[in-house]
This record gives C-alpha cells, structure tokens and sequence, in this order.
C-alpha cells in the first residue's frame, strides 16, 4: 500500500499531495514547499495529512470457510462454532472450528472448557446441524461438566 502525503498551507492557496515518497524526499518537499508558501503567501502553519489507502475489500479474496464455516484439518471438516465464555473475569467471545462429534471447546483467551450444543434444532441427511442465521453449526456458552475418573 501507497502513503499519500498531502500538504496544505493554512491560508488555503497552495497545497502539495505526495504519494509513497522516501523519507528524504518527505523532508526536503515539507521544507521547500514551506518555503515556497511563506515567501508568496507570508506567515501561515502548513497543515500535513498522511494516510495509508485501505485494502480494497472487494477485491481481497475471502477463504472459501469464511462463508461455508467448515475448515477442513488433514482432510476432516471442522464446524464453526460460536462461543461466549462464562468464566465471569473474561467474557469473550469468539469463532472455534470443531469436529462433528466434539462436545466440548474452549475460549481463546482463558481456555475455559464449553459445552457444544447445535445452533439450530434441524439436522440435514448426515446428520450435520442446519447453520443458524450467522452461519454457525453450533454454539457454546455453559461450562462443560467436570468428570473425575
């Protein structure tokens, strides 16, 4: 991505624009640009504006699991999982990819342990949950339960 530059002197007149200029080049046109202004126009503030452009998301090309929500590891699909951590001193909330028969994850940041349920009551032909209207097969919010053997 490109820096744009531009160069404004406060009485309005004049204005300089730069794009993805070396630092050297960043210093001697602010100085000469300054005093270029100041001799035609007198004493004024120069205004200076950098930017770095934004990706063009449309153009960007997205993973093909961002909008199927299955990630597949060695071969075997994952499913996207919504989860909010109930551990009261972390709260988060994030995306976790899990195995079909998997009933339990955990949070990114405190690795506290979920129970899995479906996002939706409906099951298709293999017996896979139906997405819910945010794309998630299943969901996760309530600690798992600790078995001791």
């Amino acid at each position: 991505m490109k820096l744009s530059i531009e160069i404004k002197h406060s009485d309005g007149k004049d204005k300089l624009h730069l794009i993805d200029p070396t630092e050297a080049v960043q210093e001697f046109a602010v100085s000469a640009f300054f005093g270029y202004c100041r001799e035609m126009n007198g004493e004024g503030t120069l205004v200076i504006q950098r930017e770095r452009p934004k990706p063009d998301e449309k153009n960007t090309p997205r993973p093909e699991w961002y909008e199927t929500g299955i990630k597949f590891k060695n071969g075997i699909p994952h499913y996207r999982t919504r989860y909010w951590c109930p551990n009261p001193n972390c709260n988060h909330s994030g995306n976790q990819y899990i195995g079909l028969h998997d009933k339990t994850t955990e949070c990114h940041e405190c690795y506290t342990v979920m129970e899995v349920n479906p996002a939706t009551r409906e099951v298709d032909e293999n017996g896979i949950p139906k997405r819910d209207r945010f794309g998630n097969f299943f969901r996760a919010e309530k600690l798992a339960g600790v078995t001791v053997s």
